[in-house]
């Protein structure tokens, strides 16, 4: 039997980031939580809901969309594509923006597992590397919004 595409994703999870303790939150009964809660001393709990990007955006169900947005902190959403290899980690308090836009056009930090781990456990150099992204996408994100409302040539 061939695994799904993100039961893949959920074993490299565990297998890439050792320093954290995963549980897989299985079950239709939760609507909206997230697919795995994570733990580590330096932080306590967070979750991460674990997303195949197929196209351009990423697809929520209601359900998850009122979970990011009544609980946003220490809660993450990993995206990758069908072969595992480009990871993008977004904060859930995005989720709004990722259900409107492209996940290229919000704030991510796209990493390697080292700096996935350190960016989910909270480890401070981490926080600032992610707060330094986030600034320069964000920048970038109002250029490209400025562009788009100059009147076309058409």
């Amino acid at each position: 039997m061939v695994a799904k595409p993100e039961s893949k994703l959920w074993r490299k999870v565990k297998k890439e980031t050792p320093l954290i303790t995963w549980q897989r939150i299985e079950g239709s009964f939760l609507a909206g939580i997230p697919d795995a809660l994570g733990y580590h001393d330096a932080c306590a709990f967070f979750t991460c809901e674990l997303k195949i990007a197929h196209t351009r955006r990423l697809v929520f169900s209601p359900h998850q969309i009122a979970f990011h947005k009544v609980m946003p902190k220490r809660t993450f959403i990993l995206s990758t594509n069908r072969d595992l290899q480009d990871l993008h980690l977004f904060e859930g308090k995005y989720i709004q923006e990722l259900v409107d836009n492209r996940f290229e056009d919000v704030p991510t930090c796209c990493m390697d597992w080292k700096k996935l781990t350190n960016i989910l456990i909270g480890f401070n150099d981490s926080k600032n590397h992610l707060n330094k992204v986030l600034v320069e996408q964000n920048s970038m994100k109002q250029r490209v919004k400025r562009r788009s409302k100059e009147p076309s040539l058409n």
